[in-house]
Order: C-alpha cells, then sequence, then structure tokens
C-alpha cells in the first residue's frame, strides 16, 4: 500500500520544491530592510543619529525615531539587524497558515492537498527556530561619547528611539523624569502579557499609578548608574541570573565588571541634547550584555520575541514625554 503511494509523494514533494523558491523570495522581501522601507515597516536609515560603532534603523515617521538591532559595526549588517525578529514572525505566520492549509485545503491557489500544508508548517517551524536561534554579534563602543558608552560599552543587543521637542532641555529633562506608566500608551496591557497577568511585587512591571515610571524603576529592580540634569541618565538592571539567589551588583562599578557566567545585565539610558534652536532631541536606548554563550542564547531568544512590544512601549514613552513638556 504505502508503495503505491510513493509516486504520489514524490510528485506532491516536487510541487511543493517548485514554490518554495516562492516562500523563500517573499521572505528576504519581508526581512530585507530596503523592501520594509517600502512597506512602511522600517523607514530610512539614518545613520547621522549614531555613531558608526552601533546599529540602528531608524523610522522616517517624524515621532519617534526608532533604531532597534543585535550589534555589529557593518553597513550590511545595519540592514539585516531586523531579520531574526521579522523573520521569526513571518516563520510563526506561515506555520499557522500551514495549519490552515493541512485542514483545510487551498486548491484556488495551488494548494490542493494536506501534504502541502505540512509541509508549509514544517518550514515554517524551521524559519522560526532558525530565526531565534540565530547568534547575535558583539559589538564593542571604541571611543566613549555618553554615560551609557561608559557604563555598557560591550552589547548583543540594542533598541534606540529618539524624538524632537519644542523645549529646552532643562525641561525636556524634567519631562522624562517625570512621566508615569499611565501615559504611557499601551504600557499596562504590554506588561500585563509580560507577566501573564500575575500582579507580583511592586517593580517597573507594576508600577503604581501617578508615580514617576523612573523613580518606580530605581527603588525597586533598577540602579541608578547615572544622574547628569539636563543632559542624561542611566540606569542598570540584571535580566537573567545563573540563579534566584544570585547577588545583584550593588554599586556602578560593580554593575560594570560584573563578568561571572549565566548573567545578562541590561542598562537604559534617556539622553537630552539641545537642537540649538531653543529646542532638543531626547533619545533612549537600551543595551544588553550576556556574559556567556549560554545566557547570549537563552536571552537572545526572549529578546528576539518581545522586541516588537519593547519598541512600543518606548517609543509610546517617548510620545509621553513629548505630552509631558506640553504640561511644565
Amino acid at each position: 500500500m504505502l508503495m503505491n503511494e510513493i509516486p504520489t509523494i514524490r510528485a506532491r514533494v516536487g510541487d511543493f520544491v517548485i514554490k518554495a523558491p516562492t516562500v523563500i523570495c517573499l521572505l528576504r522581501i519581508v526581512t530585507d530592510a530596503d523592501n520594509c522601507r517600502h512597506f512602511g515597516m522600517i523607514g530610512e536609515l539614518n545613520r547621522n543619529l549614531i555613531a558608526d560603532s552601533h546599529v540602528s534603523i531608524a523610522t522616517a515617521a517624524t515621532w519617534p525615531q526608532v533604531e532597534i538591532g543585535h550589534g555589529s559595526a557593518s553597513s550590511s549588517s545595519e540592514k539585516r539587524v531586523m531579520i531574526p525578529t521579522v523573520a521569526a514572525y513571518a516563520g510563526c505566520v506561515i506555520t499557522l497558515f500551514g495549519f490552515l492549509v493541512l485542514f483545510r485545503p487551498l486548491p484556488t491557489i495551488g494548494l490542493p492537498g494536506r501534504w502541502h500544508g505540512a509541509a508549509l508548517a514544517a518550514i515554517g517551524v524551521l524559519v522560526t527556530l532558525g530565526a531565534l536561534l540565530v547568534p547575535a554579534t558583539e559589538t564593542n563602543v571604541v571611543a566613549a561619547r555618553t554615560r551609557l558608552d561608559e557604563f555598557m560599552p560591550r552589547y548583543q543587543f540594542t533598541e534606540r528611539h529618539s524624538i524632537h521637542v519644542n523645549v529646552p532641555p532643562a525641561v525636556a529633562f524634567q519631562a522624562v523624569e517625570r512621566v508615569t506608566a499611565d501615559e504611557i500608551r499601551f504600557f499596562r496591557t504590554l506588561t500585563w502579557i509580560r507577566r501573564f497577568g500575575r500582579k507580583g511585587a511592586e517593580s517597573i512591571l507594576t508600577s503604581p499609578e501617578h508615580m514617576p515610571l523612573l523613580e518606580v524603576a530605581t527603588r525597586t529592580t533598577f540602579m541608578q548608574l547615572a544622574l547628569e540634569p539636563p543632559a542624561e541618565l542611566v540606569v542598570g538592571t540584571l535580566v537573567a541570573k545563573p540563579a534566584p539567589e544570585s547577588e545583584r551588583p550593588r554599586t556602578p562599578a560593580e554593575f560594570v565588571a560584573l563578568a561571572l557566567p549565566g548573567f545578562a545585565k541590561a542598562a537604559m539610558n534617556f539622553r537630552v541634547e539641545p537642537d540649538g534652536h531653543g529646542g532638543s532631541f531626547i533619545s533612549t536606548e537600551t543595551r544588553v550584555f550576556a556574559t556567556d554563550d549560554a545566557a547570549r542564547r537563552r536571552f537572545g531568544v526572549y529578546w528576539r520575541i518581545i522586541l516588537p512590544g519593547s519598541a512600543l512601549i518606548r517609543r509610546g514613552w517617548l510620545a509621553a514625554i513629548e505630552r509631558r513638556t506640553d504640561t511644565l
């Protein structure tokens, strides 16, 4: 019986192989920054916003600009920093579509058999796993330009966002310090998803109402690394530990020196710079450094899953800062 099915299986495999390049081509279109720009997914590359030692992609939108990536210094990497995340989600879509075809073939679009659905689902799973597990490269800052550079000169994961406001740096910095969680669009929803609906102890994920979010952060799980109004503030935390009882760094010097295996440490800044015309540029950058390959792989999976939500929160954060400047 099985031998009788072999010619049919071969024919179906051959038919799918013919269609496979189309799927791969679509993935390349979706994950290539130049093409994503045309679809409105990623804006023009803006290399003027950040030094060559950083990796960035910036949206062409006037608010807030976003640069998201994995550490690398080459221009070709700048165009592909979103590939792992976009490919992971594209793989999920392909997998779901494959299961749809598996249970309901679609002959009208050339997928008449359940075999096509199974093959699509398998390809989607492979694409997703490959995207989540692709190694992240490391960036080393050669010459420190900011306090963030001093506290996190090496990192494998980064995202950067910026916005322009029509107020001087002193006012902009006040707005940065005073924004609350409720002012950030989608913050409550996304952090609720992040903590799987659990309440938990007070932290940046469960920030009380009417309390500045950065104040909540520094009195709970974040450490204040630098506070230099009206120019820059930097906070840091551990995002992965080898064991729950592992001690956290107690001073900025300990944070910088931490290199024990199994840790991943994150630093985030808000930086305000004058535009020369009475206004200010506000940027926020998050960097993560994993201390060994195992921690890097574990955090890499997490990072690529949460990156869209993380970017949405930070863009909302900057938009809230802009609105807050109108009240100062």
